[in-house]
């Protein structure tokens, strides 16, 4: 089982789809796994930060990121 933390990068579902892509592009070119998802050999679990919209003194719209503990 591997785990992979990023910074904040994603920014659509094609970003998420691609990304998986990649890992799983690399993870049979170094022979460590079929990552074949129909037989459960390579999931992903999506975590997101939701952000909320803030208007700064400038009139300019800025994004705090709220964090939520589970």
């Amino acid at each position: 089982m591997i785990e992979i933390v990023t910074n904040p990068m994603i920014n659509s579902a094609n970003d998420a789809a691609s990304y998986v892509d990649m890992i799983r592009k690399v993870a049979k070119t170094l022979n460590i796994s079929d990552a074949q998802m129909v037989n459960g050999s390579l999931r992903a679990d999506i975590n997101i930060s939701i952000c909320k919209p803030v208007i700064t003194s400038r009139n300019k719209l800025q994004f705090s990121i709220v964090i939520l503990d589970k």
